[in-house]
Parts: structure tokens; sequence; C-alpha cells
């Protein structure tokens, strides 16, 4: 996980970002941010790395006492997503059996 602004082990990860390739944690988050945005905007996740990525928003979000609004309109492209996926191995499922 990446430290909170607050914690003091930001200060320090900042630095060795910055020394190591010449961006720091802002720029980081700002194309995280920028990406949960693309997906807010289109209204549903596509991806597997979509999923995680908005499921550690959600998880900035609480942390970071973001609006139950916001949470709800996350966590409802999870479960749609979640429900998305089971379906899809369901019926990947019945074709093997299908097939056997």
């Amino acid at each position: 996980m990446i430290p909170f602004p607050d914690e003091p082990e930001y200060p320090i990860l900042n630095a060795r970002l910055r020394a190591a390739c010449g961006k720091d944690l802002r720029d980081f988050d700002k194309k995280r941010l920028d990406k949960v945005r693309k997906i807010e905007e289109r209204g549903y996740i596509k991806t597997n790395s979509e999923y995680y990525q908005i499921r550690n928003h959600i998880d900035y979000l609480e942390a970071t006492n973001g609006t139950d609004e916001e949470i709800i309109k996350f966590d409802t492209m999870i479960s749609l997503y979640e429900e998305k996926i089971r379906e899809k191995m369901e019926k990947q499922k019945k074709k093997r059996d299908r097939q056997e």
C-alpha cells in the first residue's frame, strides 16, 4: 500500500521515487485518478485490472472519508462486474459439461 501524505513513510518514499525515476507520489496518484475517472465516465468495468483499481479506489475513499454516494456508485460497478464474471463462468461450465 502507498502511504497517505500524513504518514511518516510518505516523504521517505517520495524522495526515493524522485531519485529513482524523477516522479513523486503525486504523479502516480494523478495517473491513478485519471484511470478511475475514465472508468467512472464509461459507467462500467471492463477488465480484471480495472476491477482491482476500483476496489482500491473504494478503499481510498473510505480512508479519506469519501462520500457515501461515491462509494455506493463504485461498489455498484464492482457488483455488476462480479455478476458478469459469475455468469460467464457458469456458461463456460455448462459448455464443458455438454462436451463431456
